[in-house]
């Protein structure tokens, strides 16, 4: 039976004993270096993803009332008005397409306007991060003027703005209009100064609603309830804004009993009145002094 280490240092006359020892080292710390570094090792990095492309803007139609701007705002309205995007070669982002009459008792103003939506994710039709919907209120600026539009009706895609402004005219047309009329007022307790500077053919322009007024008939002037002041008749002829069965003036509308001003360069006063009537009609004031 051969010895197990040999004179020589071999195990068993074959392998030499460092020799067995480094082998056992290397055969043990071989799985373990190798699965140590399965587990500390970073995954490599995911390749690079370019992003997907934005889908492409939509462009709606819609019919709107211009709101909360003043009347020479609502003038500066016109056709082919637009808004550009803030960044530097935008583009259009909304363009007025067609513009109805000023309505001065609401002072409102339909419009038909095509506006560029966005859409992110699973929203559409955005505008300035906003759905463009019924109800909508669009912040619009442009150039010359800046208003709030809320939207009453819309269609996607680039539509005839007449199949949306007829309806929109046709509305505004049988609620108001713009109607002559004859008032008579009682203007008591004025200086006979005053009472002279009346003339026939005076006139002023409202500056809230663009209406119109014009003395046409001054009365002879009788003693007033102070002594030392007049009171006179006179009729003065509006340009009211007819509503139903209401005539107004300034938006107040004009009634037996109510106070009537009247403004031109030279003098202002008011009174009380005492009749109203279409001009041209029956009960047209006539004369002043009657």
């Amino acid at each position: 039976m051969h010895q197990l280490i040999d004179r020589e240092g071999r195990i068993f006359g074959v392998i030499n004993v460092i020799d067995a020892l480094v082998l056992a080292v290397v055969l043990t710390l071989t799985p373990a270096l190798y699965y140590g570094y399965r587990l500390v090792r970073q995954p490599p990095p995911p390749p690079p993803v370019a992003p997907a492309p934005p889908p492409p803007p939509t462009w709606v139609t819609a019919r709107a009332l211009m709101v909360g701007m003043s009347y020479e705002a609502l003038a500066l309205v016109s056709q082919g008005d637009v808004e550009m995007e803030e960044t530097a070669g935008g583009g259009e982002r909304v363009r007025v397409l067609a513009v109805g009459s000023i309505d001065t008792i609401g002072m409102t103003r339909s419009v038909v306007i095509a506006v560029r939506c966005t859409q992110e994710g699973s929203r559409s039709r955005l505008y300035r991060g906003k759905p463009v919907k019924v109800g909508s209120r669009l912040v619009l600026e442009s150039e010359e003027w800046d208003g709030v539009a809320l939207v009453q009706e819309f269609r996607l895609g680039e539509v005839d703005p007449s199949q949306l402004m007829s309806a929109a005219t046709t509305s505004l047309g049988e609620t108001t209009r713009r109607e002559r009329i004859v008032v008579r007022v009682l203007i008591q307790n004025l200086l006979p100064e005053l009472v002279a500077a009346l003339r026939v053919g005076d006139q002023w322009e409202s500056s809230t609603d663009r209406q119109a007024l014009r003395v046409v008939a001054v009365g002879a002037p009788v003693a007033g309830t102070v002594s030392g002041l007049v009171a006179v008749r006179c009729d003065v002829e509006v340009e009211s804004i007819a509503s139903g069965n209401s005539w107004l003036y300034e938006r107040d509308p004009l009634k037996i009993g109510r106070v009537l001003r009247v403004e031109t360069d030279r003098y202002s006063f008011e009174g009380t009145i005492l009749s109203v009537a279409p001009v041209g009609s029956e009960g047209d004031a006539g004369d002043a002094g009657a």
